[in-house]
């Protein structure tokens, strides 16, 4: 590269620095000053800072110690990642003004340090809603035989890691039970994230009392440090660059009643709507609510919040829309495709649904002399994303149609070899497509 390029690379390189800095200050501060001239105003752009490693701070009581080395440098790497991972940081700092009223008397009723709220916030960034790809689920993220340890109910219709009261209690009886072994809050937390087993190996292998000391996956070695990081944005969000006051986060009115079922719920919808709100509403205040329905079938008491806004929204009047797609020949073959959609008083009409499904099959049926192939893909009965999206569809509703037929059908089950030499994973229930068949083959043994 001769002189003149490199004087023009070097020109452009200090450009694109000078814009990053313009940049980046506008997300941190400006001030301005008047000069000789009070009518002129000076903004000044600060250049991008983050906050400081702290010499000490107390995390739950303990005090960390920061001039050592690696802890310095760990502790500063999660500080910048606070500062510049904008979007979820703001997000957290918003949603705080929900959750935190909620889980800091949970905390302190079960004798615990109100900083765990931390671990909390690093888990799943305060968004209720939040899963892992492993399958940890909630605030806290338990995964599923962890919380059904700690006495949660976790199915496919009753999800109580969403619960964020129970939830928490059941994270506290944990963390309780980690400190009560290890007396070290740094050791609870990486027990927490990585598994109590693999930490007591560590631990013993390594032959170090904290967690803090041991050589693990990145993961775990930074978790302990992004927990203490978090405190200090919460506690101090201008020295990261944000301002988010108090009256900008987020809040939840108290409810308005919260109603105890001792039965099954058949129809959510219907529900929601004798209490005055709608669908969405009720499941955005019951998360753990995970179908249309709550099954109830062992007479449990639950307890189902009815937020204070009520349903504002005008009802839709009944409409329909059918779509049909038909394939004949001279063998009869029929691939049949047909949606029906109905908009009512408090959504689908489940039973009109099945009705005229099954009155379009067996007008076929005739049609080809009695001789009919259907091919039905997707869940034919447990079709949760269907009846979330759609209000009033039930998950069984494809088996139910099937179930009006069962004197005239003939059902065969196809799976790709491809899928089960891969171990395919069906993911919202963990298990393969292999393993799918055989559940599905005993739900239709089941319903005779």
């Amino acid at each position: 590269m001769n002189f003149y390029h490199m004087k023009a690379y070097t020109k452009l390189v200090c450009m694109l620095a000078m814009g990053c800095a313009i940049a980046a200050g506008t997300a941190t501060s400006a001030y301005s000053t008047e000069k000789d001239n009070p009518e002129r105003k000076e903004t000044v752009m600060t250049a991008v800072r983050t906050a400081e490693v702290p010499k000490k701070m107390v995390f739950a009581g303990q005090t960390v110690d920061f001039s050592r080395e690696d802890f310095y440098e760990r502790m500063d790497r999660e500080i910048v990642a606070f500062t510049f991972m904008h979007t979820n940081s703001v997000l957290a700092l918003k949603r705080s003004g929900i959750y935190f009223p909620v889980v800091e008397p949970i905390l302190k009723e079960m004798g615990l340090p109100d900083d765990l709220k931390y671990l909390m916030v690093i888990e799943s960034n305060l968004d209720p809603t939040a899963k892992s790809s492993a399958g940890a689920a909630g605030l806290w993220q338990l995964m599923t035989a962890t919380a059904r340890s700690q006495g949660l109910e976790v199915n496919s219709n009753i999800d109580e890691r969403y619960h964020v009261e129970k939830a928490t209690r059941a994270a506290c009886k944990l963390l309780k039970s980690y400190y009560e072994e290890y007396g070290d809050w740094l050791t609870v937390a990486a027990a927490y994230n990585a598994g109590k087993n693999g930490i007591d190996r560590r631990l013993a292998e390594q032959r170090q009392a904290s967690a803090a000391d041991l050589w693990m996956t990145e993961e775990t070695m930074r978790y302990m440090f992004r927990m203490m990081a978090a405190k200090m944005m919460f506690e101090n969000p201008q020295a990261f660059g944000f301002d988010v006051p108090e009256k900008s986060r987020y809040s939840r009115k108290p409810p308005r009643e919260t109603v105890t079922v001792t039965s099954t719920v058949k129809d959510l919808v219907d529900f929601a709507g004798q209490h005055g709100v709608s669908y969405a509403q009720l499941k955005r205040a019951n998360l753990w609510l995970r179908e249309s329905s709550l099954q109830d079938e062992s007479g449990r008491t639950y307890r189902v919040v009815i937020p204070a806004e009520r349903d504002a929204a005008p009802r839709a009047s009944a409409s329909r829309h059918i779509y049909e797609k038909t394939l004949s020949g001279k063998d009869g073959v029929y691939h049949f495709f047909n949606i029906f959609a109905v908009r009512m008083k408090y959504g689908f009409d489940n039973e009109k649904y099945l009705r005229i499904q099954s009155e379009h099959i067996n007008e076929r049926i005739a049609q080809f002399g009695n001789k009919l192939y259907l091919e039905l893909g997707g869940k034919l009965f447990d079709d949760f994303h269907a009846s979330r999206v759609l209000p009033g569809f039930k998950p069984d509703s494809k088996l139910r149609m099937l179930e009006r037929l069962r004197d005239r059908a003939e059902i065969i089950i196809v799976i790709s070899a491809i899928d089960i030499e891969k171990n395919k994973v069906r993911q919202d229930l963990g298990i393969t497509y292999d393993m799918d068949v055989i559940r599905l083959r005993n739900e239709f043994i089941g319903r005779g």
